[in-house]
C-alpha cells in the first residue's frame, strides 16, 4: 500500500458528512434571523431598507410577514412604506405591501389600508396604455369602493371623498351609503354636501337635520339654511316643524311673516295666523297690501270654521271698503261661502244705503 494511497483513506475517514437542513429549520433559522434583525435595526432603518429594495419584492414581503407576527406596531411602518414607495412609483413593492397588511387584519388600519390601496389602483392606471389593463383596473377601484361602502370602512371625515369616489365608479346607489353618514357630522362642507345630495325622498328627513345644524352656525348663512329647512318641512307636510323653523327665520328676516301666518295657517294655528295678517295689515302702507292682509286674516280664521270670529273681524273692517265694489264682493262672498246669510243681508243693506 502506497503511502500516498493511505494517506487518501485517512483522509476520507476524517470527513464527516454533510447536514442537510429541512424547510422547518431553514424557517426557524429566518424567524430568528429577522427577530435578531428586528432588535437590532431601529424602525426608521428598516423602513429605509425596504424602500431601497427595487427587486427582490418577495423576499421582502416574507421578511415583512413575519415581522408582522412578532410586531404588529409593524403595520404603521408597512403602511408608510406602502405610501412613500408608491409616491417614488415602486408600485410593485406597494402592492406588496399593502397585501401582507390585508393578509393581517387589523380594524385600526382598514380605513387608511383601503385607501392606499384606492390610490395604488389609481395609480397603476395612470401608468398604463393598455386598455384592458385599464378596464380591469377600473373594476377593481369599483370593488374596492364597494367594498369601503359595506363592511363602512371609512370615517365620517372621508365620506364625502368615498362618495365621490363611488360617483367616478359609477355607484350612485352606494354613493348614498357614504353621504347618509353625512348627517351625524360636524363638518359644514359636509353637511352641504348631505342637503344638496340627498335628493331622494325618503332621504328628507336627514336633509332637513343637516340644514338645521347648519342654521346653527349663525352668520350670513344661517338664513340660506333656515330657509332650507323650511322648504323640506313643507315639502314633507310638517307645517308644525316648518313654523318653528319660521320663527327662527323671522327673527332674522322680517320679510318671510307673510310666509309664518300662510304655514301657521296650514299647521292649524288659525288665530295665530288671523293675528299675524292683522299685524302686517297695520304695518303696510300700501292700500292694495292692507286689503290683501284683512282679507286674508278673514280666510284664516274662516278656514278654521271659527265663523264666529271671523264674522266679527270683517264687520269691524267692512265700514272702511264700502265704496271698494271689489272688497264688499269678496267679502260678501265670504259670507255666504260660512253659511253666514245674515251678515250678507246686513253688508248688502250698508251698500244700497251707501249708493243712495
Amino acid at each position: 500500500m502506497s503511502p500516498s494511497y493511505a494517506t487518501r483513506k485517512r483522509k476520507e475517514k476524517s470527513v464527516v458528512p454533510e447536514a442537510v437542513a429541512t424547510n422547518g429549520e431553514l424557517f426557524f433559522v429566518f424567524l430568528i434571523f429577522a427577530f435578531v434583525l428586528f432588535l437590532l435595526f431601529p424602525k426608521e432603518m428598516l423602513q429605509k431598507q425596504v424602500l431601497s429594495e427595487k427587486s427582490n419584492y418577495e423576499l421582502t414581503g416574507v421578511y415583512l410577514e413575519n415581522m408582522l407576527r412578532l410586531d404588529p406596531d409593524n403595520r404603521k411602518l408597512m403602511l408608510a412604506a406602502a405610501k412613500v414607495s408608491m409616491e417614488r412609483g415602486n408600485l410593485d413593492l406597494s402592492e406588496k405591501l399593502l397585501q401582507v397588511l390585508r393578509k393581517n387584519d387589523d380594524p385600526s388600519t382598514r380605513n387608511a389600508l383601503e385607501m392606499a390601496t384606492y390610490r395604488l389602483v389609481q395609480m397603476q392606471i395612470e401608468y398604463s396604455r393598455s386598455p384592458d389593463y385599464i378596464a380591469q383596473k377600473r373594476k377593481r377601484l369599483a370593488t374596492i369602493v364597494k367594498r369601503v361602502a359595506e363592511k363602512k370602512y371609512f370615517d365620517k371625515k372621508e365620506a364625502l371623498l368615498w362618495y365621490r369616489r363611488a360617483l367616478d365608479t359609477s355607484q350612485k346607489k352606494i354613493a348614498l351609503h357614504f353621504i347618509e353618514s353625512l348627517s351625524d357630522s360636524n363638518d359644514p362642507a359636509s353637511l352641504e354636501q348631505c342637503v344638496y345630495m340627498m335628493i331622494q325622498p325618503e332621504n328628507r328627513h336627514k336633509r332637513i337635520a343637516c340644514a338645521e345644524k347648519l342654521s346653527q352656525y349663525g352668520g350670513t348663512s344661517a338664513k340660506k339654511w333656515l330657509v332650507a329647512a323650511w322648504t323640506l318641512y313643507a315639502q314633507e307636510g310638517d307645517y308644525k316643524k316648518a313654523v318653528d323653523i319660521l320663527e327662527k327665520l323671522v327673527k332674522i328676516d322680517p320679510s318671510y311673516r307673510d310666509k309664518l301666518a300662510e304655514t301657521r295657517r296650514a299647521a292649524g294655528r288659525f288665530v295665530d295666523a288671523s293675528n299675524l295678517y292683522l299685524l302686517l295689515y297695520r304695518k303696510s302702507d300700501s292700500p292694495e297690501r292692507k286689503k290683501e292682509y284683512l282679507y286674508k286674516a278673514i280666510q284664516a280664521l274662516a278656514s278654521g270654521k271659527l265663523n264666529h270670529k271671523a264674522v266679527q273681524l270683517a264687520q269691524k273692517y267692512e265700514g272702511n271698503y264700502l265704496g271698494d265694489d271689489k272688497m264688499m264682493e269678496k267679502f260678501i262672498k265670504l259670507y255666504l261661502s260660512m253659511g253666514e246669510l245674515k251678515a250678507a243681508r246686513a253688508l248688502s243693506l250698508k251698500m244700497m244705503e251707501q249708493e243712495q
